[in-house]
């Protein structure tokens, strides 16, 4: 038993722009409506006339979604925050030197 869409007849100055795009097994369909978002939708394993078919019911929706909000709503981009300072590491106190033998080897500042 198949299921049947009532759609709104179209106004006399509206205007819809149907895309369907069938790439292997699966079909996207896309409805457009100058002044309105597009809606979009993606049927899996679908042949060209399945695709045909759903597109009634995806007019219906788009014009029911348009009706009270004909545009997604806009992204507020929040604020940079600035990264923190750079820290400088700590400097490392001075080892004292040992030579080969395991003595002590006094370091001397050149002037």
């Amino acid at each position: 038993m198949s299921e049947e869409v009532k759609t709104e007849a179209p106004q006399a100055d509206e205007e819809l722009k149907v895309v369907v795009n069938i790439k292997g097994t699966g079909a996207m369909l896309g409805v457009q409506k100058t002044g309105c978002d597009p809606v979009f939708e993606t049927i899996l394993d679908a042949t060209f006339e399945q695709a045909l078919e759903a597109v009634p019911a995806l007019v219906e929706l788009a014009r029911l979604r348009w009706s009270t909000n004909p545009r997604n709503p806009d992204y507020d981009r929040p604020v940079p925050v600035a990264p923190p300072a750079a820290t400088q590491p700590a400097p490392r106190p001075a080892t004292p030197k040992r030579s080969r033998g395991g003595e002590k080897v006094e370091e001397y500042k050149l002037l």
